[in-house]
C-alpha cells in the first residue's frame, strides 16, 4: 500500500511539474516575467525526498548538474564577483534541483506510454481552449483572457505562453514527443494512423500553430513531424516535404502570406551569414540571430574567460547594439559566455546522458535541439525536452541505466 501511495504521489507531482513548465498564467508573472508558480514549485520540489524511494543518487543526472552548479558558482562568485548576481545563480541551480527531483518522480511514477501521452494531450487541449477563449474575446471586443503580451495585431495571441512564438515552440515540443513516444510504444504505427487515432490532438495543434500569426509555425510544423520519418519512408517523406514547400511557394504567389514570406526571406538571408541581409529580411528574427553571431566572434579559446566565463548576464551587455536596440541575450552562446565552457560542459554532459542513443539517429536531432536550448538554462523549453527524453528512454528500454541509483548503475553501459 505504501509503495502504491508513493507511486500515485509521484505521478501527480510529476504531472503538475510538467504542466507548470509548459504553461504560464498572467496573474502568476512578476514584473520580470518570471512564472512565480513555477518558482514556488521549484522551491518545493525537494519535498519529494520525503518519499523513501526518491531518496537515491542518480549519477547520470546528479553529477552533470553538480558540475554545472559548481563551475557557474566559481565563474560568478570567484572569477567575476563584480558581475555576480546571486538571484540569477540560485535560479539556475534551482532548475538543476528541479530537474533532479523530476527524474526521481519519473523513476517512481513508472508511467505507461499511453498514460504519458494522455498527459501531453491534456496540455495541448488546454492551450487550444485558452486560445479559443482569447479569439472569442477579440471577436466580441471583450478584454482578452490571460494575454501576457499585447501586440498591434489583435489576433496575435499567446494562449498559455508568454508570446505566440513561444506557444509554437512549446506545442511543437509537445507534439514532437507525443509522436516520438507513441512510436516507441507502438512501433507499428505511422503518422496517418496516429492522426486517425488522435484526430483532436492534431487538430488542436494545427489550429494553435496557424491562427496565432507567427512565422515560426512554418518552421515548427515540419520539424515536429520528424519522429515519423524512418528508413522505410525516407524518400517518400522528402518528396512530400519538397511538394509541400513548392505548393506553399506557389500559393504564396497568388495568396500572399506575410508570415510565410517572412520565413522565406529569413531562411534565404541566414544562409549568407550577412548581418545586414538578415536585418533587412526580418527585423524580429534578426534580433534573435545577430546577437549570437556577435558573441561568437568574442569567444577565443586562448582567453581565460572562454573557460570560466565573463560574469552573470554579461552577454546581454556585450551584444549591444542589437537590431532593435533591446536587452537580449546571445541565445546559443548565453551560458557559455556568462559562465564559461567548463560550466557549459556540465550541461552538455547531461544532454549526452539523457538525449543521445548512438544507434537511434532521431536522438541525434533531439541532442542538437537540446544543445541549442541549453543556452537558455533558465527557460522551461530545455527542461521539457530533457524530461520528455527521460520518458522516451524508459519507453524504449525499461532497463535503461539512466535512472538507476548509484548502487545499481552500470556507468559504462549505454542503452
Amino acid at each position: 500500500m505504501q509503495r502504491l501511495d508513493s507511486k500515485k504521489i509521484c505521478r501527480y507531482a510529476f504531472a503538475l511539474g510538467v504542466i507548470l513548465l509548459a504553461t504560464v498564467l498572467d496573474v502568476a508573472l512578476d514584473d520580470r516575467h518570471k512564472n512565480m508558480l513555477l518558482v514556488a514549485y521549484i522551491c518545493l520540489s525537494p519535498l519529494i525526498l520525503l518519499i523513501r524511494e526518491c531518496r537515491v543518487i542518480l549519477p547520470r543526472i546528479d553529477v552533470p548538474m553538480l558540475v554545472f552548479s559548481v563551475f557557474a558558482g566559481i565563474s560568478g562568485a570567484v572569477w567575476h564577483p563584480e558581475h555576480f548576481r546571486l538571484g540569477t545563480y540560485l535560479f539556475s541551480v534551482g532548475f538543476c534541483v528541479y530537474f533532479a527531483m523530476m527524474a526521481r518522480m519519473l523513476r517512481v511514477a513508472r508511467f505507461t506510454v499511453d498514460e504519458f501521452l494522455k498527459l501531453l494531450r491534456i496540455i495541448i487541449y488546454a492551450f487550444t481552449i485558452v486560445l479559443l477563449i482569447q479569439q472569442f474575446c477579440v471577436l466580441t471586443g471583450l478584454p482578452v483572457f490571460n494575454q501576457t503580451t499585447v501586440y498591434g495585431e489583435p489576433w496575435k495571441l499567446d494562449s498559455l505562453a508568454r508570446e505566440p512564438s513561444y506557444m509554437v515552440t512549446i506545442l511543437s515540443i509537445l507534439i514532437f514527443f507525443f509522436s516520438l513516444i507513441s512510436k516507441a510504444g507502438h512501433p507499428d504505427q505511422n503518422l496517418l494512423y496516429n492522426i486517425r487515432k488522435n484526430p483532436w490532438t492534431w487538430i488542436c495543434y494545427l489550429w494553435c500553430l496557424f491562427t496565432c500569426y507567427t512565422a515560426s509555425a512554418y518552421v515548427a510544423l515540419p520539424l515536429s513531424l520528424i519522429p515519423w520519418i524512418d528508413r522505410r519512408n525516407l524518400v517518400r517523406s522528402i518528396g512530400i516535404l519538397v511538394a509541400v514547400i513548392t505548393a506553399c511557394l506557389i500559393i504564396n504567389n497568388f495568396i500572399p502570406s506575410r508570415q510565410f514570406s517572412r520565413t522565406q526571406r529569413t531562411v534565404a538571408a541566414l544562409v549568407t551569414l550577412d548581418s545586414a541581409k538578415i536585418v533587412e529580411a526580418d527585423l524580429s528574427a534578426s534580433e534573435r540571430i545577430i546577437p549570437a553571431m556577435t558573441i561568437m566572434k568574442k569567444l577565443h579559446v586562448s582567453d581565460a574567460d572562454f573557460w570560466l566565463g565573463h560574469g552573470s548576464d554579461k552577454a546581454m551587455k556585450d551584444v549591444k547594439p542589437t537590431p532593435l536596440e533591446t536587452e537580449t541575450s546571445p541565445y546559443i552562446f548565453n551560458v557559455w559566455y556568462n559562465y564559461g565552457f567548463l560550466a557549459e560542459l556540465g550541461l552538455l554532459w547531461l544532454i549526452f546522458n539523457v538525449c543521445l542513443i548512438i544507434r537511434k539517429p532521431i536522438t541525434w536531432i533531439v541532442s542538437a535541439a537540446a544543445f541549442i536550448y541549453i543556452a537558455y538554462n533558465n527557460c522551461s523549453a530545455i527542461w521539457m525536452i530533457l524530461i520528455f527524453m527521460m520518458q522516451y528512454r524508459v519507453s524504449v528500454n525499461p532497463a535503461s541505466p539512466l535512472l538507476k541509483p548509484l548502487h545499481q548503475a552500470d556507468i559504462l553501459r549505454r542503452s
